[in-house]
């Protein structure tokens, strides 16, 4: 009977969780370089949609994970690897006030006024600390043509995207970086995925004689006073070198400085008699006073 039972290998297992780990090359969403990196990725798959969150390497007291969620989907496609849709949801202020009360049940998140927009459109965000002292950050944006470009191509597709963040050690504008800079690593295959708006035109100020074009501003930093060593008066100095210990072994004679106001100014010879002063004479023997003077010829 036991050679006949059908051989029980891993082959057997199916798997019915519509979420799982994945590469993290397959990240449909990088972060700019310089900014948190992703240390894991969880895919979902819809008939409609793929679903990521990545999780990110944040320094947070608050339970649960800091993370990208990511949406990609195709409203009305059928055909995808899944086994349910998922539900289209527009961004309402409704809506928002939800999502901060499931993700951020135990902080006063507080939405932001300012408009805001990357690379891809506006988006908005909250903030909020913890009682731990941590910032948070709620984020969120869609991708969307704001009209279909044709008659045939659809909705072209829409790009969700939610970051919910908190760190012990960053402010709000370091979390806010975390929505400039990244890159979208993915596309579906699929002929009418188009989520994004045509390319920006040009400035029409480039190149017209009269129109001014300035850089941003950019705030310098603050001047800094250079650091200079203190200057000690000479009478700090000399009581400082009596103080000092004496050394052990050979010891270098201390730099004295001259006056050369105090120095005589060197004697002169006699040009009538030839002679030199007899005081100023010394035991030199290369000194030309101590030799003999030789009279002159007479004419």
């Amino acid at each position: 009977m036991t050679a006949c039972a059908p051989r029980f290998d891993p082959q057997s297992l199916e798997i019915i969780s519509e979420t799982s780990q994945v590469s993290l090359s397959r990240a449909m969403l990088v972060p700019s370089i310089g900014t948190t990196p992703i240390i894991g990725v969880l895919e979902s798959r819809y008939t409609n949609a793929y679903v990521q969150e990545l999780i990110l390497q944040t320094d947070s007291r608050r339970p649960g994970q800091s993370r990208y969620h990511v949406t990609f989907m195709l409203p009305g496609e059928t055909g995808g690897p899944g086994t349910r849709d998922l539900e289209v949801r527009r961004i309402d202020p409704f809506l928002i006030q939800k999502e901060l009360a499931e993700r951020f049940p135990d902080v006063a998140m507080e939405m932001s006024a300012y408009f805001v927009q990357n690379r891809f459109g506006p988006f908005g965000f909250a903030t909020g600390r913890t009682t731990a002292g941590d910032t948070c950050i709620y984020a969120w944006q869609t991708i969307t043509r704001s009209r279909a470009a044709s008659l045939i191509d659809g909705v072209g597709g829409r790009i969700d995207i939610r970051l919910d963040m908190c760190d012990s050690g960053a402010s709000v504008g370091d979390l806010l970086e975390m929505m400039y800079g990244f890159t979208i690593n993915a596309y579906l295959a699929r002929w009418n995925w188009q989520p994004y708006d045509g390319t920006p035109s040009l400035n029409p100020d480039i190149g017209t004689p009269g129109e001014d074009i300035r850089p941003p501003v950019l705030t310098p930093p603050d001047p800094q006073p250079l650091s200079r060593s203190p200057v000690r008066p000479a009478a700090a100095r000399e009581a400082a070198a009596r103080e000092a210990p004496a050394r052990s072994g050979r010891q270098d004679a201390p730099l004295e400085l001259i006056d050369f106001l105090d120095v005589p100014p060197p004697a002169t010879r006699n040009t009538a008699t030839g002679r030199w002063p007899a005081e100023s004479r010394g035991d030199d023997p290369v000194d030309l006073r101590n030799y003999p003077t030789i009279p002159l010829p007479p004419p």
